[in-house]
């Protein structure tokens, strides 16, 4: 389906999601590492640096298989 699973892409492959670069990248895994696996793609926006705005942008490339 070609969507990247944010519960096991790493910091390249996340950064290949529109609006997320090395930063926000390395903050996703950490969430990852904290919290456990996403349950959701709508998780995200609990991730410093990602609102409901980039959100947007990125919802149509991630899924949480």
């Amino acid at each position: 389906d070609g969507l990247i699973n944010i519960n096991t892409a790493d910091a390249g492959e996340l950064m290949k999601i529109p609006g997320i670069g090395e930063n926000k990248a390395e903050r996703i895994i950490e969430y990852r590492q904290l919290h456990g696996r996403f349950g959701s793609a709508e998780e995200l926006m609990n991730v410093s640096g990602i609102g409901s705005g980039i959100y947007e942008k990125m919802k149509d490339y991630i899924t949480v298989k």
